[in-house]
């Protein structure tokens, strides 16, 4: 599951797990507890999905295309837009 973690933090720029905390709207406490459990909660992965479709598959097990692409939208067209707007400001 340290995997799962690392791709999440890596692919956010999410450096410290109160950057982590911040970008997925909880408390820093539980990042620490998922950690130590090694369970990354589904409502993480739903927020990831909605917030910057990040394929939750991509996340658990670093197969399959890393982002969840819109039925309706070309995928060379969407990286482009997906980057534009991807800015956390750590």
């Amino acid at each position: 599951m340290n995997g799962a973690f690392e791709r999440i933090r890596s692919e956010l720029g999410a450096v410290t797990q109160a950057q982590l905390s911040e970008v997925l709207g909880i408390n820093q406490a539980s990042v620490s507890i998922a950690k130590r459990s090694g369970d990354i909660p589904p409502r993480w992965l739903l927020t990831l999905l909605r917030k910057y479709r990040l394929n939750p598959d991509w996340i658990m097990t670093g197969e399959g295309p890393k982002f969840s692409i819109p039925a309706d939208c070309n995928e060379t067209e969407y990286q482009g837009e997906r980057q534009a707007d991807f800015h956390l400001g750590f």
